[in-house]
């Protein structure tokens, strides 16, 4: 006889968030970035990534030159990840304001994450606000619920530093 149980996990998924990573100068001058899509359990849904040769810095500003590799990256990633995520979230101290608001425009909530202070603290610099009750607000109010706002962002560099083991390498 089998036991009686309900499967609490179900179908009725919030939904999936992609959060952008990236490894500037990851070999000289190769930058790296992925696309980490998850479901609300944290459960990995897809990875794209790609990688960028930076320009020759003699004539750019060094800032200049990191938007110019963000924006790139995310432009390929976006044209060819296979799953489009409900929100995207990215680390501020990686990309600039202006990358997911002036450079690409994107129809969904992108969030910039800075974090400070022990235990650790996270602000949010939304893009387009997700709306109460909407199935963007639901998913990442499941990620703050299970602590899942910062930790993919580790994973994601662990996928890229797995992907690109002998571009890395070869950079040693």
């Amino acid at each position: 006889m089998p036991i009686p149980f309900r499967d609490l996990t179900g179908d009725e998924s919030p939904g999936t968030a992609g959060y952008l990573k990236f490894l500037p100068r990851a070999a000289g001058d190769v930058w790296l970035g992925a696309l980490f899509v998850m479901d609300e359990r944290g459960e990995p849904v897809e990875f794209t990534h790609a990688r960028i040769r930076a320009p020759k810095a003699l004539l750019w500003r060094p800032a200049d030159v990191q938007a110019y590799c963000i924006r790139s990256i995310c432009v390929s990633i976006f044209d060819i990840c296979p799953v489009a995520p409900l929100i995207i979230l990215c680390l501020a101290n990686e990309v600039g304001p202006d990358i997911l608001s002036n450079d690409i425009s994107i129809d969904l909530p992108a969030g910039r994450l800075s974090t400070a202070g022990e235990p650790v603290e996270v602000a949010v610099d939304w893009t387009a606000q997700p709306e109460a009750g909407s199935p963007a607000k639901r998913l990442f109010d499941a990620l703050l619920d299970r602590g899942l706002l910062t930790e993919p962002f580790e994973r994601a560099e662990v996928g890229l530093r797995e992907v690109y083991s002998e571009v890395l390498r070869r950079r040693s």
